[in-house]
């Protein structure tokens, strides 16, 4: 687990989505937010080689239905969030970014949701901090 997460709200971008910046350690995340923010919780992690941008429709859906929607740039895709070696991209980094970024928003578990390499990163997650995955 990181051992400070903080969370600096950028203004909304083109597609509606509030944007966000999450700092975990030396690394910073942008990750975007729909929905009403007592809402149930869901985090939409993007797969190879896409960004948080793949999942604009689904997303603006969920939060019209009263989902929290959290959508993180991973990993590599963030500017931010770029470290430099190839260890630093091992799944136990990419699950322990996404419990910081539940950590930065306040939530304790969330629907943890997938596509492709983000599925990777889901299965793991629920594999390994079942507590956090709302079930």
């Amino acid at each position: 687990m990181p051992e400070t997460a903080s969370f600096d709200s950028a203004g909304f971008d083109s597609a509606g989505f509030d944007s966000a910046a999450v700092t975990l350690g030396d690394l910073t995340f942008d990750v975007r937010v729909a929905g009403p923010a007592d809402g149930p919780p869901i985090i939409l992690l993007h797969g190879f080689p896409q960004t948080s941008r793949c999942w604009n429709t689904v997303g603006a859906e969920l939060a019209g239905d009263g989902m929290r929607v959290l959508l993180p740039d991973q990993r590599g895709y963030s500017p931010g969030a770029r470290p430099p070696e190839v260890e630093d991209y091992r799944i136990h980094h990419l699950r322990s970014d996404v419990l910081g970024i539940l950590d930065a928003f306040g939530v304790d578990d969330a629907h943890i949701v997938g596509h492709d390499w983000g599925s990777s990163v889901a299965w793991h997650v629920a594999a390994h901090h079942p507590a956090r995955c709302d079930h």
